[in-house]
């Protein structure tokens, strides 16, 4: 965690996502559908709390029919382009420059996005910007 985190908080922007889409989710995942069914398992939990942030993580209890809630603490995306995607940092403006920016910044996380899903094969079917 130390090298995979200390890697991320050297980026910036869209430097961020990339590598947590790309890197730190997959790795993540990985472990938790290696590890966490045992442990928890042999744990007894009786209920989970999940960070939305980790994509998928929610088939552990539902593999093992353990009751689970999801909170998202991160940031919110503007995907009206009326203010700047939280990963840029940029300032907010109210100009015409200004949005069409924040609607190239959101072209770039559909970029990102859109190849993460591609890669595992789970595109959806009218999910189709460029």
């Amino acid at each position: 965690m130390t090298e995979i985190y200390g890697r991320v908080a050297k980026l910036h922007g869209e430097d961020v996502l990339r590598c947590h889409v790309e890197e730190i989710a997959p790795a993540f995942l990985k472990t938790a559908l290696g590890c966490f069914p045992k442990k928890l398992a042999a744990s007894g939990v009786e209920a989970m709390v999940l960070d939305m942030g980790h994509t998928f993580l929610q088939l552990v209890p539902l593999s093992l029919g353990i009751p689970y809630v999801q909170i998202s603490n991160s940031l919110h995306i503007d995907p009206s382009g009326a203010t700047p995607a939280c990963i840029f940092s940029w300032p907010y403006e109210n100009t015409p420059e200004a949005f069409a920016k924040n609607i190239e910044g959101l072209k770039k996380i559909a970029v990102i996005l859109r190849r993460f899903w591609q890669r595992r094969g789970l595109m959806p079917k009218r999910w189709d910007y460029r």
